[in-house]
Protein backbone atom coordinates (compact mmCIF):
# COMPACT_ATOMS: atom_id res chain seq x y z
CA UNK A 1 0.00 0.00 0.00
CA UNK A 2 1.38 3.45 -1.37
CA UNK A 3 1.99 6.44 1.13
CA UNK A 4 -0.44 9.40 0.80
CA UNK A 5 1.05 13.05 0.48
CA UNK A 6 -0.39 16.72 1.51
CA UNK A 7 1.13 19.40 -0.81
CA UNK A 8 0.39 22.65 1.50
CA UNK A 9 0.62 26.05 0.48
CA UNK A 10 0.06 29.36 1.66
CA UNK A 11 -0.68 29.88 5.25
CA UNK A 12 -0.73 25.82 5.88
CA UNK A 13 1.78 23.83 7.76
CA UNK A 14 -0.95 20.79 9.30
CA UNK A 15 0.53 21.54 12.88
CA UNK A 16 -2.47 22.36 14.08
CA UNK A 17 -4.16 18.71 13.91
CA UNK A 18 -0.88 16.54 12.15
CA UNK A 19 2.14 15.80 15.06
CA UNK A 20 4.80 17.49 12.38
CA UNK A 21 8.42 15.47 12.78
CA UNK A 22 11.89 17.01 11.93
CA UNK A 23 11.87 18.19 8.14
CA UNK A 24 14.18 15.19 6.39
CA UNK A 25 15.48 15.87 2.40
CA UNK A 26 15.77 13.51 -0.80
CA UNK A 27 17.51 13.91 -3.71
CA UNK A 28 15.92 13.72 -7.36
CA UNK A 29 17.17 14.10 -10.74
CA UNK A 30 15.39 17.56 -10.42
CA UNK A 31 17.05 18.69 -7.27
CA UNK A 32 16.94 18.38 -3.67
CA UNK A 33 13.40 18.20 -1.97
CA UNK A 34 12.72 19.05 1.72
CA UNK A 35 9.50 17.14 3.53
CA UNK A 36 8.30 16.01 6.71
CA UNK A 37 6.94 12.45 7.75
CA UNK A 38 3.84 13.67 9.23
CA UNK A 39 2.09 10.94 12.19
CA UNK A 40 -1.47 10.91 12.44
CA UNK A 41 -3.13 10.71 15.08
CA UNK A 42 -3.69 7.40 14.83
CA UNK A 43 0.21 6.49 13.56
CA UNK A 44 -0.53 6.80 10.20
CA UNK A 45 2.72 8.38 8.03
CA UNK A 46 1.82 10.60 5.47
CA UNK A 47 4.16 13.11 3.48
CA UNK A 48 4.07 16.66 3.84
CA UNK A 49 5.57 18.35 1.03
CA UNK A 50 5.59 22.43 1.53
CA UNK A 51 5.43 23.98 -1.98
CA UNK A 52 6.69 27.02 -1.20
CA UNK A 53 9.15 26.07 1.57
CA UNK A 54 8.82 25.86 4.77
CA UNK A 55 9.29 29.47 5.93
CA UNK A 56 7.45 30.23 2.26
CA UNK A 57 10.56 31.59 0.76
CA UNK A 58 10.18 30.25 -2.80
CA UNK A 59 7.40 31.86 -5.53
CA UNK A 60 4.61 30.31 -7.54
CA UNK A 61 6.88 30.48 -10.47
CA UNK A 62 10.48 29.26 -9.34
CA UNK A 63 8.74 26.06 -7.35
CA UNK A 64 10.62 23.47 -8.73
CA UNK A 65 7.70 21.21 -9.36
CA UNK A 66 9.62 18.13 -11.43
CA UNK A 67 11.76 17.38 -8.15
CA UNK A 68 8.83 18.12 -5.77
CA UNK A 69 6.51 15.43 -7.97
CA UNK A 70 9.38 13.03 -8.35
CA UNK A 71 10.33 13.21 -4.54
CA UNK A 72 6.95 11.84 -4.20
CA UNK A 73 7.00 9.30 -5.71
CA UNK A 74 10.86 7.89 -5.02
CA UNK A 75 9.10 8.17 -1.50
CA UNK A 76 6.31 5.54 -1.97
CA UNK A 77 3.43 7.96 -2.43
CA UNK A 78 0.63 6.76 -5.08
CA UNK A 79 -2.37 9.34 -3.59
CA UNK A 80 -1.88 12.71 -3.04
CA UNK A 81 -4.08 15.70 -1.91
CA UNK A 82 -3.25 19.62 -3.03
CA UNK A 83 -4.70 22.19 -0.75
CA UNK A 84 -4.63 25.78 -2.52
CA UNK A 85 -5.45 29.39 -1.47
CA UNK A 86 -7.01 30.90 -4.43
CA UNK A 87 -9.20 33.57 -5.70
CA UNK A 88 -13.07 33.53 -6.41
CA UNK A 89 -14.46 34.40 -9.35
CA UNK A 90 -18.07 33.60 -8.46
CA UNK A 91 -19.88 36.20 -6.41
CA UNK A 92 -21.79 33.60 -4.75
CA UNK A 93 -18.59 31.76 -3.59
CA UNK A 94 -17.49 34.43 -0.49
CA UNK A 95 -13.82 34.45 0.49
CA UNK A 96 -13.77 30.92 3.25
CA UNK A 97 -15.81 28.96 0.49
CA UNK A 98 -13.91 25.66 -0.15
CA UNK A 99 -14.02 24.18 -3.72
CA UNK A 100 -13.07 20.50 -4.69
CA UNK A 101 -11.96 21.56 -7.96
CA UNK A 102 -12.69 18.48 -10.40
CA UNK A 103 -11.14 20.72 -13.45
CA UNK A 104 -8.33 23.13 -14.60
CA UNK A 105 -7.23 25.22 -17.22
CA UNK A 106 -3.63 26.24 -17.44
CA UNK A 107 -2.55 29.64 -18.49
CA UNK A 108 1.24 29.10 -16.94
CA UNK A 109 3.69 30.15 -19.56
CA UNK A 110 7.54 29.49 -18.59
CA UNK A 111 7.40 26.43 -16.39
CA UNK A 112 8.77 23.41 -16.70
CA UNK A 113 5.42 21.44 -16.99
CA UNK A 114 6.12 17.57 -17.94
CA UNK A 115 8.85 14.83 -17.61
CA UNK A 116 8.48 13.92 -21.14
CA UNK A 117 10.48 16.81 -22.58
CA UNK A 118 11.73 13.95 -25.71
CA UNK A 119 15.37 14.23 -24.10
CA UNK A 120 15.41 10.04 -23.84
CA UNK A 121 13.88 10.39 -27.34
CA UNK A 122 10.27 9.21 -26.57
CA UNK A 123 7.35 11.16 -27.07
CA UNK A 124 4.52 10.50 -24.80
CA UNK A 125 1.13 12.51 -25.21
CA UNK A 126 -0.71 11.61 -21.53
CA UNK A 127 -4.59 11.43 -20.79
CA UNK A 128 -6.10 14.21 -18.73
CA UNK A 129 -9.16 14.82 -19.65
CA UNK A 130 -10.03 14.02 -15.85
CA UNK A 131 -6.89 15.51 -14.28
CA UNK A 132 -8.56 15.06 -10.55
CA UNK A 133 -8.91 11.91 -9.17
CA UNK A 134 -12.82 11.21 -8.97
CA UNK A 135 -12.13 8.33 -6.18
CA UNK A 136 -9.98 11.00 -4.17
CA UNK A 137 -12.52 13.69 -4.29
CA UNK A 138 -15.14 11.44 -3.47
CA UNK A 139 -13.66 10.53 -0.27
CA UNK A 140 -13.39 14.76 0.42
CA UNK A 141 -16.66 14.82 -0.35
CA UNK A 142 -17.84 12.25 1.99
CA UNK A 143 -15.20 13.59 5.06
CA UNK A 144 -16.62 17.03 4.57
CA UNK A 145 -20.36 15.71 4.89
CA UNK A 146 -19.24 13.59 7.77
CA UNK A 147 -17.88 16.88 9.75
CA UNK A 148 -20.74 19.16 9.02
CA UNK A 149 -18.20 21.24 6.38
CA UNK A 150 -19.91 22.61 3.50
CA UNK A 151 -18.17 22.10 0.27
CA UNK A 152 -18.57 22.79 -3.44
CA UNK A 153 -18.37 19.44 -4.66
CA UNK A 154 -17.26 20.75 -7.93
CA UNK A 155 -15.14 23.52 -9.39
CA UNK A 156 -12.58 24.51 -12.62
CA UNK A 157 -9.36 25.92 -11.07
CA UNK A 158 -7.95 28.72 -13.57
CA UNK A 159 -4.00 27.93 -13.45
CA UNK A 160 -1.91 31.42 -13.81
CA UNK A 161 1.88 31.60 -13.87
CA UNK A 162 2.44 34.49 -11.02
CA UNK A 163 3.45 35.37 -9.20
CA UNK A 164 1.51 38.71 -10.04
CA UNK A 165 -1.97 38.44 -9.29
CA UNK A 166 -4.49 39.05 -12.02
CA UNK A 167 -5.70 41.70 -14.39
CA UNK A 168 -9.79 43.01 -14.01
CA UNK A 169 -9.79 42.33 -17.76
CA UNK A 170 -7.76 38.35 -17.08
CA UNK A 171 -10.67 37.83 -14.77
CA UNK A 172 -13.21 38.60 -17.02
CA UNK A 173 -11.58 36.27 -19.02
CA UNK A 174 -11.41 33.29 -17.18
CA UNK A 175 -15.18 33.66 -15.84
CA UNK A 176 -16.49 33.84 -19.73
CA UNK A 177 -14.42 30.75 -20.01
CA UNK A 178 -15.80 28.72 -17.07
CA UNK A 179 -13.12 29.39 -14.07
CA UNK A 180 -14.30 29.16 -11.07
CA UNK A 181 -11.64 29.70 -8.78
CA UNK A 182 -7.83 30.98 -9.68
CA UNK A 183 -4.66 30.30 -8.38
CA UNK A 184 -0.99 29.51 -9.53
CA UNK A 185 0.04 25.63 -8.92
CA UNK A 186 -2.58 23.07 -8.73
CA UNK A 187 -2.47 22.61 -12.87
CA UNK A 188 1.14 21.90 -13.12
CA UNK A 189 1.30 19.64 -9.93
CA UNK A 190 -1.68 17.63 -11.40
CA UNK A 191 -0.02 17.02 -14.57
CA UNK A 192 3.22 15.87 -13.12
CA UNK A 193 1.32 13.55 -11.11
CA UNK A 194 -1.05 12.03 -13.78
CA UNK A 195 2.68 11.36 -15.57
CA UNK A 196 4.28 9.66 -12.90
CA UNK A 197 0.76 7.87 -12.04
CA UNK A 198 -0.07 9.08 -8.77
CA UNK A 199 -3.67 9.66 -7.74
CA UNK A 200 -4.58 13.36 -7.17
CA UNK A 201 -7.25 15.58 -5.45
CA UNK A 202 -7.53 18.86 -4.85
CA UNK A 203 -8.92 21.29 -1.95
CA UNK A 204 -9.18 24.86 -3.08
CA UNK A 205 -10.26 27.57 0.05
CA UNK A 206 -11.29 30.82 -1.67
CA UNK A 207 -9.10 33.42 0.05
CA UNK A 208 -10.37 36.47 -1.77
CA UNK A 209 -12.23 37.73 -4.35
CA UNK A 210 -10.88 37.79 -8.14
CA UNK A 211 -8.91 40.91 -9.10
CA UNK A 212 -11.99 43.64 -10.43
CA UNK A 213 -14.68 42.27 -8.11
CA UNK A 214 -13.30 44.28 -5.37
CA UNK A 215 -11.14 47.36 -4.90
CA UNK A 216 -8.33 45.55 -4.23
CA UNK A 217 -6.05 42.83 -3.42
CA UNK A 218 -3.57 42.56 -0.48
CA UNK A 219 -1.93 39.45 0.15
CA UNK A 220 -2.20 39.65 3.61
CA UNK A 221 -5.87 39.21 3.25
CA UNK A 222 -5.45 36.26 1.81
CA UNK A 223 -2.92 34.88 4.70
CA UNK A 224 -5.87 35.91 7.08
CA UNK A 225 -8.75 34.35 5.48
CA UNK A 226 -6.64 30.92 4.98
CA UNK A 227 -5.97 31.08 8.34
CA UNK A 228 -9.65 31.72 9.47
CA UNK A 229 -11.01 29.02 7.71
CA UNK A 230 -7.58 26.37 7.33
CA UNK A 231 -9.20 24.26 10.82
CA UNK A 232 -12.15 23.16 8.30
CA UNK A 233 -9.80 21.70 5.21
CA UNK A 234 -7.19 20.01 7.83
CA UNK A 235 -10.75 18.20 9.52
CA UNK A 236 -12.04 17.46 6.05
CA UNK A 237 -8.14 16.10 5.43
CA UNK A 238 -7.93 14.11 8.68
CA UNK A 239 -11.33 13.01 8.20
CA UNK A 240 -11.08 11.40 4.73
CA UNK A 241 -7.38 10.11 4.59
CA UNK A 242 -8.36 6.39 6.38
CA UNK A 243 -11.12 6.25 3.44
CA UNK A 244 -8.28 6.86 0.71
CA UNK A 245 -5.84 4.73 2.35
CA UNK A 246 -8.45 1.60 1.16
CA UNK A 247 -8.82 2.79 -2.51
CA UNK A 248 -6.54 -0.02 -3.83
CA UNK A 249 -7.31 0.56 -7.89
CA UNK A 250 -7.97 3.85 -9.43
CA UNK A 251 -8.96 4.04 -13.29
CA UNK A 252 -7.76 7.99 -13.33
CA UNK A 253 -3.52 6.47 -13.48
CA UNK A 254 -4.50 3.38 -15.07
CA UNK A 255 -4.00 1.56 -11.79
Amino acid sequence: MGKIALIAGTGFDGSEIFQTDEEMTIETAYGEVNYVPVSMPDGTEIILLMRHGKDHHIPPHAIPYRANMMALQQLGVDKAIGVNAVGGLRRNQHPGTIVLCDQFLDFTKARPFTFFDGDDGRVVHTDISFPFCEELRTCLLQAAAKEGILVVPYGTYVCTEGPRFETAAEIQMFDRLGGDVVGMTAATEAVLLRELGICFANISLITNYGAGLLDHLAHQEVESIFAANKEKVLKIIARAIPDMQMIQHSPCCGR
